[in-house]
């Protein structure tokens, strides 16, 4: 399940996504995007799960169901986008992402290492399993005048988050190599969530 956090049916997240996408469809994966991004309200903690706006609710469901997730924020101002950030603090309570395999990507000018490692620490503070992550610097270079990207280095990248998914997602022991060497890369404790 791919969750993009760009409005931009042009971003260069979303195409990082697209790339995902051919590169997971090819290996036989079933994959779906979310949408909505816009519909979801700020996040409030006293709604309870039974009150949750619709869109809410949607995105819920669609990381429940999914074997694997990536997720691809931008960074703006130094931080991961904050309506990215805001849909995803909504799975705080109803345990959507917990348990889940999720790969986390970053286009931007400097490939985004603020916005990976704060979505990372969220999404791991909620019990997902980050086991990847990829930051591409300068995408605007890497695409062709469609807008798709073309860069061997980034097209080769891609591909290796997509077999890593596939690895954490097939084995239990893979996996939890896989998630320590990526939080340990992005300097976050394994424990984080327990030195709070």
């Amino acid at each position: 399940m791919m969750f993009c956090g760009s409005a931009g049916p042009t971003s260069a997240n979303r195409a990082l996504l697209d790339v995902v996408d051919r590169v997971a469809a090819a290996a036989g994966w079933d994959v779906e995007s979310t949408g909505g991004l816009a519909a979801i309200p700020m996040f409030d903690p006293a709604v309870g799960d039974d009150d949750a706006p619709d869109a809410v609710v949607a995105l819920r469901t669609a990381f429940e169901r999914a074997d694997a997730i990536v997720v691809a924020i931008p960074e703006y101002g130094g931080g991961a986008a904050g309506w990215a950030k805001n849909a995803l603090d909504w799975m705080v309570g109803s345990g959507s992402l917990y348990g889940r395999v999720v790969a986390v990507l970053c286009a931007g000018t400097t490939g985004g290492p603020n916005a990976v490692g704060q979505v990372s620490r969220a999404l791991t503070w909620q019990g997902a399993h980050v086991v990847t992550s990829l930051g591409v610097a300068a995408p605007m270079t890497k695409r062709d005048p469609d807008g798709r990207i073309v860069d061997e280095a980034t097209l080769h990248a891609l591909a290796s988050v997509v077999d890593d998914l596939g690895a954490a997602a097939g084995e239990t022991s893979r996996r939890d190599d896989l998630r320590s060497a990526t939080l340990e890369r992005l300097g976050i404790p394994s424990d984080d969530r327990t030195r709070a």
